[in-house]
C-alpha cells in the first residue's frame, strides 16, 4: 500500500491469479471478483497526487484516493498499468499486456496500447 487512509483495502470475492512482481497500490481501496488473472510485472494505482490548483511542489499537492472494482472473469496482461483515474474493469474485460489503462472498460472488451483503446470484444461460446 502506498499511502494509508482509512478506506483502504484489498478484497478478493473469489479466485484471482497473481503474477510475480506485480505492484498493487490498494490505498484507494480495490475490490476484486472471481476467476481474475492479473500477469507478471503489472502495476495497478489507486491514488495520486492533485495536480491543478495546487503548489509547484507535487509532493506538498493533496492525495487523491480512488477505489477500483475489478469484476469476474477479467484478464490482466504482463507488464500493464492500471491508472487511479480507472474505478471499474469491467466483467470478461482483456488488458492487454504492456497496456496503459486510463478509463473504465466495457463488458468483454479487449483493450490494448498506450493509452490503451478498446480494439475488439470478446466472442464468449458460454
Amino acid at each position: 500500500m502506498a499511502h494509508f487512509n482509512k478506506d483502504a483495502h484489498f478484497l478478493c470475492k473469489g479466485e484471482v491469479n497473481i503474477g510475480a512482481d506485480t505492484y498493487i497500490d490498494y490505498s484507494g481501496g480495490i475490490t476484486m471478483g472471481d476467476k481474475i488473472a492479473i500477469s507478471e510485472g503489472v502495476k495497478i494505482f489507486t491514488h495520486n497526487h492533485k495536480i491543478h490548483d495546487g503548489h509547484k511542489n507535487w509532493k506538498q499537492n493533496p492525495i487523491v484516493f480512488s477505489s477500483l472494482k475489478i469484476e469476474d472473469y477479467v484478464w490482466v496482461g504482463a507488464g500493464s498499468i492500471i491508472l487511479p483515474s480507472v474505478t471499474h474493469i469491467a466483467e470478461g474485460s482483456i488488458i492487454g499486456a504492456g497496456a496503459i489503462l486510463a478509463k473504465n472498460t466495457e463488458p468483454y472488451g479487449v483493450y490494448t496500447g498506450n493509452p490503451a483503446q478498446k480494439t475488439t470484444n470478446r466472442r464468449i461460446l458460454d
